[in-house]
């Protein structure tokens, strides 16, 4: 079996591969986003903690800053993506926001947590 296809015209708000999708793209336990963000651009909200666990890699430009929080709303650390290939991983347990310092391509895959 063999899919070919375009991340960012294939993608819904950039996840290309994960629950959303359909055929050979769809997975219900893993979910890949493609992003291509611009210098400044920012997510302010944070976003929820999810049952999954995320990592995110930079494939080009940087540097991308992740900013994170517990859920009981403290900061926890920031995490910066500087050098292509830097990459973070965080799970269920945190909040995070993100900006784009400088033109950046980001890859986040989300996925089930580890079994203790």
């Amino acid at each position: 079996m063999i899919h070919m296809g375009n991340a960012i015209i294939d993608g819904r708000g950039g996840w290309f591969f994960g629950n959303h999708q359909f055929g050979q793209r769809f997975h219900s336990d893993v979910f890949m986003k493609y992003g291509l963000h611009h210098t400044g651009e920012e997510c302010r909200q944070p976003y929820a903690p999810s049952a999954k666990m995320n990592m995110s890699i930079l494939l080009e430009g940087g540097p991308f800053v992740h900013s994170f929080k517990d859920q009981a709303g403290n900061q926890l650390d920031d995490v910066w993506l500087e050098k292509v290939s830097d990459y973070v991983i965080y799970g269920p347990d945190v909040m995070h926001t993100w900006k784009a310092v400088k033109e950046s391509t980001v890859l986040t895959v989300q996925f089930p947590p580890s079994a203790p």
